[in-house]
């Protein structure tokens, strides 16, 4: 559990694991600025959310820093540099801030969680002694009962008494009795003598030692067994899900007709916001492009982020149609997600395929497609192995019936 942890040592691996993002020089230095913004506003809703610990880390993590080493800074305008400088003073500053104000937050849990530790010793030995005195208790009752049950006379059936004459010898246990001078069968005159006293005094019978259990240790109690509750992972995958208006397919696909009647395909962004650690596409923007039956490319991507910027909207990904084709990623489509999945791990595309009603919503493989295509320096239209699977089927996707989508076309905007 982290509150366990020494908080030096807890802002340490914060720190580090904020610092393992690395610059793709295939990706141009424009969109890395592009992104630098949204992952900055996606840092202050964590801040004003409370998740400190994932503001700081996107603070740490944003590429402004390590930019000016991309092979194409030099071609940057000095606008942009510009902007880049003022935005590394304020990320830096403000990640410090936050830094500070991790410690004093680990610090005070880490206080709370040794007096509460120390609490539960205290309640432990306390029981510990309870059940010690309850377990002697008995012991002593039982030593009791025993000891009681050793002093009772055993009851024994007494066997016939012998006979003198015609008559039984009276039993001399307890008890006084009467002994014949003289026995002779049919002699009427019998003699008597003073009573002789054979009483015995009966001895109880002696223990040198008595029934008893040794005490055994109190049992410790193993901390590692006990159960911990960890944090409610967004997916299996350990994304942040992304919710989807219901609607949102249709909508496009009715906007994209017409290209497809002409077999030619569409492509949109999906934008939207950050709300508790959890996407929601709010806005489909359909920016103007260039089409042909394979292939899709966005014009004016400036005036698309002053849009998104006016209404502090992040980019969750893309989608597109393939007009006469099924609905999965082609090469081209891999490279073209690979930009925005580096960006955002839980970035996702859109495939549509009106020809056979199909729709698809897919991801490059963590594990082994994202990196491969990262590597792939080839262009255009290309073959790639499908074994490793490149990608899959997105599983941190929600689809909401009742969500609405507000879709916004740039093409006719002059």
């Amino acid at each position: 559990m982290a509150k366990e942890r020494d908080p030096a040592r807890r802002v340490r691996e914060l720190v580090q694991s904020a610092g393992q993002v690395r610059v793709d020089n295939s990706i141009a230095p424009k969109k890395y600025f592009r992104s630098g913004v949204e992952m900055e506003k996606m840092a202050k809703i964590y801040h004003d959310e409370g998740d400190l610990e994932s503001a700081f880390i996107l603070y740490s993590n944003l590429f402004v820093e390590k930019l000016p080493h991309h092979p194409e800074y030099s071609k940057v305008s000095q606008v942009d540099k510009s902007n880049n400088k003022k935005s590394l003073r304020r990320v830096f500053n403000t990640a410090e801030e936050l830094k500070g104000v991790l410690k004093e937050k680990y610090q005070h849990e880490y206080e709370e969680f040794m007096v509460q530790e120390a609490k539960k010793r205290e309640e432990e030995e306390e029981e510990a002694k309870r059940r010690k005195l309850i377990f002697e208790k008995k012991l002593e009752e039982e030593r009791i009962r025993k000891e009681q049950e050793a002093l009772k006379i055993p009851q024994q059936q007494p066997s016939a008494p012998p006979l003198i004459g015609d008559y039984p010898v009276p039993s001399t246990s307890f008890q006084k009795v009467l002994v014949n001078d003289q026995t002779a069968v049919g002699d009427n005159n019998r003699k008597h003598r003073a009573p002789i006293d054979t009483e015995d005094a009966l001895q109880p019978p002696s223990y040198s030692s008595l029934y008893s259990v040794p005490i055994t240790s109190t049992p410790t109690v193993d901390r590692s067994t006990k159960l911990v509750l960890s944090s409610d992972d967004s997916s299996a995958s350990g994304l942040r899900k992304i919710n989807i208006p219901g609607d949102l397919v249709s909508y496009f696909l009715h906007l994209a007709s017409e290209n497809t009647r002409k077999d030619l395909e569409t492509c949109g962004i999906l934008t939207g916001r950050l709300q508790k650690n959890m996407f929601f596409v709010t806005h489909l923007l359909i920016p103007k492009q260039t089409s042909t039956s394979d292939s899709c490319t966005t014009l004016n991507e400036e005036e698309l982020f002053e849009f998104q910027d006016s209404k502090d909207l992040i980019t969750l990904g893309w989608i597109h149609t393939h007009p006469s084709q099924t609905s999965f990623m082609s090469s081209v489509d891999l490279h073209t997600h690979c930009s925005y999945q580096l960006i955002m791990p839980e970035a996702i595309a859109i495939v549509c395929s009106p020809k056979y009603s199909e729709t698809g919503v897919f991801s490059l493989t963590q594990e082994y497609g994202l990196q491969f295509i990262v590597n792939c320096r080839q262009t255009g239209f290309h073959p790639h192995p499908k074994e490793p699977p490149l990608y899959q089927e997105s599983s941190h996707v929600v689809w909401d019936k009742i969500a609405s989508v507000e879709v916004v076309d740039l093409r006719s905007k002059r």
